[in-house]
């Protein structure tokens, strides 16, 4: 990639990938919370891990344009954000048929 298309990459990156995270999380969050009949942070747990990883591989992600490095890590956090995902979006459905 020239440099123009590494800055260009570099500023959606940054602009859709901030955003994105968050919506979704509170939009996971909110349903676990909406289904859930337990106090506490327990059921919003999983989506705010699955941010707080997509956070972390956006940041391996730019490290990786701005050096033309893969940072090792990068894959652990991929598998990471993925697996608490599906865990988010399954706590919702898990607590309406544990609740009947």
């Amino acid at each position: 990639m020239t440099d123009p298309q590494v800055t260009a990459h570099l500023y959606v990156t940054v602009c859709l990938d901030t955003v994105f995270p968050v919506c979704y999380g509170l939009i996971l969050a909110g349903s676990a919370l909406r289904t859930s009949l337990l106090d506490g942070i327990w059921p919003v747990l999983p989506a705010a891990c699955a941010v707080l990883f997509d956070y972390m591989e956006n940041m391996t992600h730019f490290i990786a344009l701005r050096t033309r490095k893969v940072p090792k890590i990068k894959p652990l956090l991929s598998i990471l954000k993925w697996t608490f995902l599906v865990v988010a979006l399954a706590t919702p459905l898990f607590l309406v048929f544990a609740a009947e």
